[in-house]
């Protein structure tokens, strides 16, 4: 059947390159330009087209990022188009006159640079779809748009700087697709005018609902009947940030309440609410998979969102006057919850009727970021729990006893910027799908559990960082011991402004399966002889900023070495007799060392040029 359709097609459609010589017959009707060049003459263009004004199809197929600017000499004469893409070219304007594309349906200008668009679009009145996607530069719209009374899909995804919309955009009466419509104070931009807009479909940001006079005004936006919509995003915007005086938060819950959306709903984003509670409606709609609640300073409690069915992603955030999460359990679809920027929640309760577990047993991503108050987590039972990341947790000491025993299934586990946690439990060694684990900035951690991190290691943990933990001084043994004839899974270990750590001698003792380690900015650490001996799988190893390194460890062993930095070691005077062994190594870097080290590696006079006259490439910076 495809067959077929080339065929018979083959005399009215063309694809052509530019840079390519080909003669287009009179009869082609759709035609695709692939430019692949900067900079192309409009003459290039006017001989492509010249004998074809009966095209109705022209697609300026831009690769490989080369934006050029369109071709204005052929438009004009094409009388009869129907699809019109000069998505993403360098325009900044369109310098001709549309009024004579009288036929034309489909407009693509995606991806411009284009501050205004030519009032004569709005003469375009077969238009049907009208593409803006990114178009970033975009200041406004023609102010007559409402007269495209066939326009059925106006995409402005990506119009960043649009601050209004064209007077009377209800009149438009067959749009489907409206990407974002922006509530004005004056008629004809109120948000009355999405009322005859019975046909909206997919997806509607709401935005400037500050401006809606009252709560008469947003129930003849009739939402309940749009049954086509599946994503609404309902936002405001008030002078002094976030904020609203008692009032405006009083018209503020009103309005919302007569915004309810139909059942259908997938998608509801409610983002600077000034209300103190959320709409009675938030939980019947029993059909929605995600939820974003973001920056609804006032509210103070949350609705029972547990009883939506079919949820799977929740977003809450900047929910500053919240300060106890209760009645959160049940969400028996939620695979992704992400609460943060919760600067007073302090306690969160997901019990049911006094029990623990059973709140969330499908969540596989969890992500609890900038919660300083909040003293304890609900980690309990989530055995499908894969990935979670804490960040600015200040007020969590540690974890407590049995939170992470039963999350079988966590492979990603990220701890970040509590500055409070003193320890983590060894029963962090049961997590045995972990493959990364992460901890930075815990200022107060002194150490990490021996027994936790050797049956880490020794089972699926492949990356461990260590990150700006000003109070550690040493690492444990990873992997087994010898006696047990086992290996280390572990393949990157990366530590970093760790200032009092002293020695690694023990932590690096059984990482035969290692292949990257980086040490950068570690004050206090020196190395002893045989700290490399076992590496035997190391290929990349970075020494940054380590001013007490006297001495390199033995490196005879690391036979697949590629890749040596060594940078900022002040104290470092020589490099070992091993270096020659490396036959592996294709990269080494020496910066800002001791002049002792750069003078010794000067090219066929240094004493230890020797040592490395066989690597590919050397990099040497006193």
């Amino acid at each position: 059947m495809y067959d077929l359709a080339c065929s018979l097609s083959v005399s009215e459609c063309c694809v052509i390159k530019v840079d390519k010589a080909m003669s287009i017959p009179n009869s082609m009707r759709h035609l695709s330009v692939i430019v692949s060049s900067l900079k192309l003459s409009s003459s290039t263009y006017k001989s492509l087209c010249k004998s074809n004004k009966f095209l109705r199809t022209y697609l300026l197929v831009v690769s490989h990022h080369s934006y050029i600017t369109p071709p204005h000499v052929v438009l004009r004469k094409l009388n009869y188009l129907r699809v019109l893409d000069l998505s993403y070219t360098n325009s900044k304007h369109i310098s001709i006159s549309m009024i004579h594309m009288k036929c034309l349906r489909y407009l693509n200008f995606s991806g411009s640079y284009l501050r205004l668009l030519p009032e004569s679009i709005c003469s375009l009145i077969n238009l049907q779809t009208l593409k803006l996607v990114d178009c970033r530069e975009l200041l406004m719209l023609p102010k007559d748009m409402r007269n495209l009374r066939s326009l059925r899909h106006l995409d402005l995804r990506g119009c960043l700087k649009l601050t209004k919309m064209p007077s009377n955009i209800g009149q438009m009466i067959c749009l489907r697709t409206l990407s974002f419509f922006i509530v004005g104070k004056k008629r004809g931009h109120q948000v009355n005018e999405l009322k005859t807009l019975k046909h909206l479909a997919g997806e509607l940001q709401l935005k400037g609902l500050q401006h809606v006079k009252d709560s008469t005004d947003a129930k003849e936006v009739d939402f309940v009947n749009k049954q086509n919509l599946t994503s609404l995003e309902l936002s405001w915007k008030f002078d002094n940030g976030v904020d609203c005086d008692l009032l405006e938060a009083k018209k503020s819950e009103e309005v919302l309440e007569c915004l309810q959306p139909h059942l259908s709903l997938k998608k509801l984003v409610i983002k600077k609410y000034g209300g103190a509670m959320l709409p009675s409606w938030l939980h019947q709609l029993e059909n929605l998979v995600e939820i974003e609640l973001g920056e609804c300073t006032r509210c103070v409690t949350l609705p029972p969102l547990g009883k939506l069915p079919l949820l799977k992603v929740l977003t809450i955030c900047g929910m500053k006057s919240l300060k106890c999460i209760t009645e959160f359990y049940q969400f028996q679809s939620l695979e992704q919850l992400c609460v943060w920027d919760m600067h007073n929640l302090e306690t969160w309760d997901s019990r049911q009727n006094g029990r623990e577990g059973g709140a969330f047993p499908k969540l596989r991503k969890s992500i609890i970021r900038l919660c300083p108050k909040l003293k304890s987590l609900p980690l309990k039972n989530l055995s499908c729990l894969s990935s979670l990341e804490i960040k600015g947790v200040d007020e969590l000491l540690t974890f407590p006893e049995g939170s992470l025993r039963y999350l079988a299934s966590l492979e990603t586990l990220i701890i970040k910027d509590c500055m409070k946690l003193t320890s983590i439990p060894g029963e962090v060694g049961n997590l045995t799908a972990l493959k990364s684990l992460e901890i930075a900035r815990c200022n107060q951690l002194v150490s990490l559990p021996e027994e936790g991190l050797q049956n880490l290691t020794s089972l699926n943990l492949t990356s461990l960082k260590i990150l700006s933990c000003g109070s550690l001084q040493s690492l444990p043994v990873m992997g087994m011991t010898q006696e047990r004839m086992k290996t280390s899974s572990l393949v990157v270990l990366k530590i970093e402004e760790c200032p009092i750590l002293i020695s690694l001698s023990e932590g690096l003792r059984y990482l035969s399966s290692l292949q990257t380690l980086k040490i950068l900015r570690c004050e206090s650490l020196e190395f002893s002889r045989g700290d490399f001996q076992h590496l035997s799988s190391l290929r990349d190893l970075e020494l940054w900023g380590l001013p007490r390194l006297r001495s390199f460890p033995d490196v005879q062993n690391l036979t697949a070495l590629q890749s040596l930095q060594i940078e900022k070691c002040s104290s470092l005077r020589m490099l070992p007799d091993g270096m020659q062994n490396l036959v592996s190594l294709q990269v080494l870097t020496i910066s800002a060392c001791h002049y002792d080290l750069h003078k010794r590696l000067v090219r066929n006079n240094g004493d230890d040029w020797h040592k490395i006259s066989h690597i590919p490439q050397l990099r040497t910076m006193s």
